[in-house]
């Protein structure tokens, strides 16, 4: 099996339709809380997922790293997310 079979989503999408029918139960899909992405510049990264993707800027705050460099921690969420409190997810 190559890896196009192993991602078919129409395959998968039939067998949970399959064993919704047949009153299965479904397990709970997982779901990403937070991921890290490392930008060269933060205001375009900012833009795109903001302007382009319709993302919410949660959080933008100034930060150093260990050698002194500036950085900033920026938080983003899609529209469709469930709410949750920013505070929780922060992690540095």
């Amino acid at each position: 099996m190559g890896w196009k079979d192993a991602f078919d989503v129409g395959t998968r999408q039939r067998s949970v339709a399959a064993a919704a029918l047949m009153g299965e139960t479904l397990p709970t899909l997982p779901f990403l809380e937070l991921i890290t992405i490392i930008v060269p510049d933060y205001d375009p990264a900012i833009r795109f997922f903001v302007d382009a993707l319709g993302f919410a800027l949660i959080e933008d705050t100034p930060s150093v790293t260990n050698d002194g460099r500036a950085k900033r921690w920026v938080v983003v969420r899609p529209p469709s997310c469930r709410d949750r409190d920013p505070a929780r997810t922060r992690r540095r």
